[in-house]
């Protein structure tokens, strides 16, 4: 019904915009020996108890009004991390204090 209403109307689906449109995501992949990826999903689980999370092929958790999702590659030694926040800036300091605590639990 929607995308009729759309086409009744002569709309494109890019014309609409709301506040996702605002949202910023940054990637990074941190190396991670395939022996200490139980660690780090370890470190990262206590890491995350506070927040409200989602515990599917990895974490994704809530900090702050934005939002982070850390999960191990199941083909390569490492791990992704995906941060996403309303401004730029966030969103490539989170994914950074991130990878850092991923290296840092590699220890």
């Amino acid at each position: 019904i929607f995308f009729e209403m759309l086409l009744r109307a002569g709309r494109r689906i890019g014309s609409i915009t709301g506040p996702w449109d605002k949202l910023v995501m940054v990637e990074k992949n941190i190396a991670c020996s395939w022996g200490k990826k139980g660690q780090v999903m370890r470190s990262l689980m206590r890491h995350s108890e506070g927040f409200e999370r989602i515990l599917v092929d990895g974490a994704r958790f809530s900090e702050d009004g934005c939002w982070v999702l850390v999960r191990p590659d199941r083909k390569r030694a490492l791990f992704f991390v995906q941060a996403e926040s309303d401004n730029s800036a966030t969103a490539r300091e989170l994914a950074g204090q991130y990878a850092k605590y991923i290296k840092s639990w590699q220890k």
